[in-house]
């Protein structure tokens, strides 16, 4: 899957928009640094069109680290439908160094992180895209 030629890095599906989590998402890169360029989230299993949750996606756990998409950013009101998708497409952007797990068992990746008051029991998907400089 590509989006004007930039390919898919990660997909993270099933996420619980009702439980404050950090989810890591791995990015099989080794060391290299990535220039995210799209982060979808769709799939909603139900209506988020009420939800104050609170989504980001940052280099390190706790929505630390260098910030892809800020909760300012990523709001999830439009999903209504599993249909529905919310697109940030990102203007040229510095390239960013991926972070390893805390145990260091999972490589190099990102965290989803879920915050705010939750207020709707659903799940949804996010896709990001992008280059990988080697």
């Amino acid at each position: 899957m590509t989006y004007e030629g930039m390919p898919l890095l990660a997909v993270q599906k099933g996420i619980n928009a009702s439980i404050a989590a950090d989810i890591f998402v791995p990015i099989p890169c080794g060391d290299k640094r990535i220039v995210p360029r799209y982060v979808w989230f769709t799939n909603a299993s139900a209506s988020l069109a009420l939800t104050t949750t609170a989504v980001g996606i940052y280099t390190g756990a706790g929505a630390t680290g260098t910030a892809i998409v800020t909760a300012s950013t990523a709001n999830l009101t439009p999903l209504v439908a599993s249909t529905d998708l919310v697109d940030t497409v990102f203007s040229p952007v510095a390239a960013i160094a991926l972070s390893a797990a805390v145990d260091g068992s999972h490589g190099s990746g990102v965290y989803i992180n879920v915050g705010g008051t939750p207020t709707v029991n659903a799940t949804f998907d996010v896709y990001i895209g992008g280059q990988v400089l080697t």
